[in-house]
């Protein structure tokens, strides 16, 4: 899902991109990733560093 929402838009990024930056993100608590359906999602972290970004006109 991801994937396909990166390829409607301007950003080109693979599915092994996309795992490693999960990883990353996880390492530094914004990201809970889980196996099979659960996925992942922002942690509370996680959403105030992206309203962060949205504030900062990093993110549109």
């Amino acid at each position: 899902m991801i994937e396909a929402k990166c390829a409607d838009s301007v950003m080109n990024i693979t599915e092994s991109e996309i795992r490693r930056f999960l990883s990353i993100f996880g390492e530094m608590d914004l990201v809970d990733s889980q196996v099979g359906r659960r996925g992942s999602c922002l942690t509370a972290k996680g959403q105030q560093f992206v309203t962060w970004l949205k504030g900062n006109s990093i993110l549109s």
